[in-house]
């Protein structure tokens, strides 16, 4: 194949035993809830975090914040560091 010209698998070959395009149907689902109390303390105090006011107020990336405050969203057990096993 040439650049702008791409072409999938023989029919019948390379690994997909001619299934191309046999995937399942993936269905997401947003739900909307409201914080906890807990997930409410947690964001405000990060928020007012020197990791915040840095991350703010330099050229430096805010990515990393931002993942944190996810974490606090999606669930504050996340933020805790892994167990040793």
């Amino acid at each position: 194949p040439t650049p702008g010209n791409a072409q999938g698998p023989a029919p019948g070959g390379g690994g997909t035993g001619g299934m191309v395009g046999l995937t399942a149907k993936k269905t997401d689902w947003i739900v909307w809830l409201s914080l906890t109390p807990l997930q409410v303390h947690a964001y405000r105090q990060f928020l007012d975090s020197d990791a915040v006011n840095v991350a703010l107020n330099s050229s430096k990336s805010p990515l990393t914040a931002i993942v944190v405050l996810k974490k606090i969203c999606d669930h504050p057990y996340l933020l805790q560091p892994p167990s040793e096993s």
